[in-house]
């Protein structure tokens, strides 16, 4: 387990593939609304704060979880202090929704870039060596897209800083 304190409240554990099992953590299965995932998560929350001194009791903690090219996958908690006001308006406050979209071919995804951009929309498109999968990763205007939740799932739109640092950006 690595652990890499990024600011005051933001960490980023890097976990093997070992640990993810031994933490009963699989990023590609997870049910993040149910009680086994929360309480695994409670569990290595237990040990980040007894190897770092920092307390996640207080306020919130907000989790994205990513999977590694080697089999492991990288944790980013951002825990915000009650007290902390500033923090909780910058993570409250979106500018537009995100959505990310998976598909098995580049075929796949050039085609639903293709629609995406026939209604006016913007997408990226990457390629992701790990999982092998394309994805498209867009922003649209205020409220849902169906078109994207069709095919995809709305995410924290900071995954683009993963997608930029994880992925091969493609031109489709």
């Amino acid at each position: 387990m690595e652990i890499l304190q990024i600011a005051k409240g933001r960490l980023k554990v890097t976990l093997t593939e070992e640990e993810l099992r031994e933490y009963r953590i699989d990023p590609d299965e997870m049910d993040y609304d149910g009680q086994e995932c929360y309480a695994a998560l409670e569990e290595l929350l237990a040990v980040v704060s007894a190897k770092t001194e920092l307390s996640f009791s207080e306020g919130k903690t907000y989790v994205q979880i990513y999977p590694s090219r080697d089999g492991g996958c990288e944790l980013f908690f951002i825990h915000i202090d009650p007290a902390q006001k500033e923090h909780r308006a910058l993570i409250a406050v979106g500018d537009r929704p995100a959505y990310l979209c998976f598909f098995e071919s580049q075929g796949e995804a050039g085609r639903f870039l293709a629609l995406l951009r026939g209604q006016g929309k913007r997408g990226d498109a990457y390629f992701q060596p790990q999982t092998g999968r394309y994805l498209i990763f867009s922003r649209c205007g205020a409220g849902e897209d169906l078109l994207l939740l069709e095919f995809g799932r709305r995410v924290d739109p900071r995954i683009a800083l993963y997608l930029e640092e994880h992925c091969t950006a493609l031109t489709l």
